[in-house]
């Protein structure tokens, strides 16, 4: 691990073991597909990339991929089941994982 990182701290960046480094969550993005909506999308299917969309989302796809249940909580109209809807749609091999919705929410 670096004595000291260029900028930020340790929550900025992400470790891999096989090659020993660090890279910033930002390095894990397609800069050429950021903020790049089809005309017509509406607003409310619009998620802006932040750093925490990409650390939720690479998190949640790790745990799924190694069988570690999460839960995402929080107050409503964070975005958690956006961010979750993205990586179980978008992201996971559609050969190995189905996707079953449930919705809870307070009154459940």
């Amino acid at each position: 691990m670096p004595a000291v990182f260029d900028r930020n701290t340790i929550y900025d960046y992400v470790y891999y073991p096989d090659t020993q480094t660090w890279k910033g969550w930002q390095e894990l993005v397609n800069k050429d597909e950021l903020e790049n909506f089809p005309k017509g999308t509406l607003v409310q299917n619009i998620v802006v990339t932040t750093i925490d969309t990409i650390r939720y989302s690479f998190i949640q796809e790790y745990c799924i991929q190694h069988k570690i249940p999460t839960i995402f909580c929080g107050p409503t109209g964070t975005g958690k089941s956006v961010y979750i809807q993205e990586v179980l749609l978008n992201r996971l091999p559609k050969d190995l994982f189905d996707t079953i919705e449930i919705g809870f929410s307070a009154q459940t």
